[in-house]
């Protein structure tokens, strides 16, 4: 695997996990509606 693999495969990561900590924000006041 060359760097640039590595790297595209790491920043993802982290734009996922806010994505992902917001859908969970957005069910939890859905579910408390």
């Amino acid at each position: 695997y060359t760097r640039g693999r590595i790297v595209a495969m790491v920043c993802p990561v982290r734009s996922w996990v806010d994505i992902i900590s917001g859908i969970r924000d957005n069910l939890q006041k859905g579910v408390r509606r």
